[in-house]
């Protein structure tokens, strides 16, 4: 299994979505959901919690790299994680090594990406 994360970003245009996030927890359960018509990135990947809030979004420049193989592969379990500094994150694990060929694991990043 490969574990990939992603920077959750984008939440600031979600009503709501800053304040569901304080209530969520390291590991809790995310919905990820392939957005292609999205006017800005057709690459868009949306993050939900369970109950169906939007928080935001993939990070741009990791959404490219993980849209294709959902597209093929379909879309894996994610979970919330934080980076070392307290940034929220999206992770998954992915099949086996030749599944996961495509993406490699970026790191902890404590850089905030642009949303």
């Amino acid at each position: 299994m490969t574990t990939i994360t992603a920077p959750l970003v984008g939440m600031r245009h979600h009503e709501g979505a800053s304040e569901k996030l304080l209530t969520l927890g390291f590991g809790d359960p995310l919905t990820l959901v392939r957005e292609p018509e999205n006017a800005y990135d057709e690459n868009a990947i949306q993050v939900f919690t369970l109950d169906g809030t939007l928080l935001g979004y993939i990070a741009r420049e990791h959404a490219s790299d993980w849209a294709p193989v959902f597209d093929l592969e379909g879309t894996p379990e994610a979970h919330l994680t934080f980076s070392s500094s307290g940034y929220p994150r999206v992770e998954v694990e992915l099949g086996d090594e030749e599944e996961a060929s495509p993406l490699e694991e970026e790191g902890d990043s404590d850089a905030i990406p642009e949303s």
